[in-house]
């Protein structure tokens, strides 16, 4: 039969355990299908009609198409070309409320989270082990921590992460500044001796 040949960069020629030749494709989850570049040749008839047998679905997973191709005499060829619908994009994270945010000593801090969208998966919501918490140092050190204490002065980073079914994964960040109460005064220095809110970040000099 006709000698057929895949003319797509984009598909893979792999060989089966009795080394016959098969081809693979990969194709984007949520966008049409279009049929590959096929050629088929015959010895005698010239370049012969090719015919795909089969479809794709919308759903992730591998889809088999026959193609084939036969000539005037009536011999038939044909290749085997698995279609593999994969996802690989990412969730797109909403976060709520502010990148960042501040808190008053003292008080309680409530996180708005976020939400993700995912191409595949729909709406995504948030759990406990998808948020991590640091608390930055005014040296530049990152230490992990619980959550965020209003206890002390300090700066932390919130990190949400999301993965989809097909592990992929995408994150959004937001500050929290755990701040003095508006109009309260705070003692850094005084009378001559470090306050109890001294920050390493905060220097003075006096004559």
């Amino acid at each position: 039969g006709p000698q057929i040949s895949v003319d797509d960069w984009n598909i893979s020629e792999q060989y089966a355990e009795d080394w016959s030749v098969f081809y693979v494709q990969n194709h984007p989850f949520g966008t049409p299908y279009v049929y590959p570049e096929v050629s088929a040749y015959d010895n005698y008839d010239g370049y012969a009609q090719v015919v795909f047998e089969g479809e794709v679905g919308n759903d992730l997973g591998v889809y088999e198409l026959i193609v084939s191709s036969t000539d005037s005499a009536g011999n038939r060829s044909f290749v085997t070309l698995n279609v593999e619908v994969i996802d690989q994009e990412p969730p797109v994270v909403r976060m709520n409320g502010d990148s960042t945010m501040t808190v008053g000593f003292g008080s309680i801090f409530v996180d708005p989270g976020a939400t993700a969208v995912d191409n595949h998966d729909g709406t995504m919501l948030l759990d406990e082990d998808s948020i991590s918490y640091k608390q930055l140092s005014p040296n530049g050190q990152q230490i992990d921590v619980e959550g965020i204490s209003t206890d002390s002065l300090a700066k932390y980073e919130i990190t949400y992460q999301f993965e989809d079914s097909s592990g992929n994964t995408a994150s959004a960040t937001r500050w929290v500044m755990v701040l003095p109460p508006e109009g309260e005064i705070i003692d850094i220095i005084k009378d001559g001796a470090i306050g109890a809110n001294w920050d390493a970040g905060i220097q003075g000099y006096d004559q």
